[in-house]
């Protein structure tokens, strides 16, 4: 007698957005057809006591229900002894049990690869570029809205790579507006953005830019900081969005050097190839000053230490960042992005390098 395939899936991947959404679907799905459905959750680590209680769930003991869902999640320093369980019970299954095993590594044991259905094993990896736009102008449609193409630009460019993070990052901001009574939102503007950013973290990538803009290197380092202390492993997202700034300074000044006027050279204001007018009269001001303080080289340079600053917070640990960031903002700010020996500050003194 051939026995039954287990009723058993793998999911896999970095991409968790996506595969959280495959997760629900059959836990939904068995939901509606077990109301009394019993729902374990176990996290597979190094330790093979971190899923006590497994061997009991996968036999389905409970005493009012007919039927059971479990989810395994498999960190990645679990060791193929922790899984045995599973892999006795996906040799010889029970028919009143569905696992779901899910892991964020695109690879697992061979031997528990072999005995899950083929049908049912997915790999889910982060979302292309070219898709995001796409979903993030669906995700709005769905809640009746638009979403204009400066906006979506820059949720991107704030945003980290996994559907979950977008989806999260564009529910606060639809569920923020929509509780917004002074105007009602048919469409997503950056302003829409950069307020929502302004109302729920204080101190943004936008907060930085107003000192820039401004050449004070004070305010600049006191927001710098406020902002590591509030979101000590954002530091990229922040200059992603210095970045994007600097980009649509450019732009501006560059409008400005082919003879436009000042209203005309804010409206075609473009970045990475796509028009984002700058309209917001606070930004406007910004933008004014930024733009006669920093001349279309000066920004090229800027950009080059931006992207200078982002592999020097990657590269070096995390004790280092203070004074890295405030190194580069004395350069951005003091010597509009030209590289120089090292300002005489207490909090810059330990620093044996001289690329800043």
């Amino acid at each position: 007698m051939t026995m039954a395939a287990p009723s058993a899936y793998l999911y896999l991947g970095p991409e968790n957005g996506e595969k959280d959404a495959a997760v629900s679907r059959i836990r939904n799905a068995l939901a509606g057809a077990h109301p009394a459905l019993d729902e374990y959750l176990f996290i597979a680590s190094k330790d093979d006591e971190s899923i006590h209680g497994l061997s009991e769930a996968l036999t389905n003991s409970g005493l009012f229900s007919d039927y059971s869902f479990i989810l395994l999640r498999i960190a990645s320093e679990a060791k193929v002894s922790t899984l045995q369980p599973v892999l006795d019970w996906l040799k010889e299954p029970t028919p009143d049990v569905t696992i779901v095993l899910t892991s964020d590594e695109t690879r697992v044991s061979a031997t528990l690869q072999k005995l899950v259905p083929k049908q049912n094993q997915q790999t889910f990896y982060e979302m292309f570029e070219n898709r995001k736009p796409q979903w993030i102008q669906d995700f709005f449609r769905s809640r009746r809205m638009g979403i204009s193409r400066g906006a979506t630009d820059l949720i991107l460019t704030l945003v980290d790579n996994s559907t979950d993070e977008l989806k999260e990052a564009c529910a606060r901001l639809a569920d923020y507006l929509s509780q917004d009574s002074s105007a009602k939102h048919s469409s997503v503007t950056e302003e829409d953005v950069e307020a929502y950013l302004s109302f729920s973290q204080g101190v943004t990538a936008f907060s930085v830019f107003e000192h820039v803009a401004r050449g004070n290197l004070n305010g600049a380092l006191l927001t710098i900081h406020s902002y590591m202390d509030a979101e000590p492993n954002k530091l990229p997202q922040l200059l992603a969005a210095m970045s994007w700034q600097m980009r649509r300074l450019l732009s501006l000044s560059e409008n400005l050097s082919q003879g436009m006027n000042e209203d005309e050279a804010m409206q075609s204001v473009v970045t990475y190839g796509k028009p984002v007018p700058i309209r917001n009269l606070k930004d406007k001001g910004l933008n004014k000053e930024a733009v006669r303080r920093y001349s279309p080289e000066d920004i090229k340079t800027i950009l080059v230490s931006l992207a200078d600053w982002d592999r020097d917070i990657r590269s070096w640990p995390g004790d280092m960042h203070r004074t890295i960031c405030d190194a580069y903002a004395y350069r951005i700010i003091i010597r509009k992005g030209k590289k120089t020996g090292l300002p005489r500050f207490a909090s810059l003194r330990t620093v044996a390098r001289s690329s800043y």
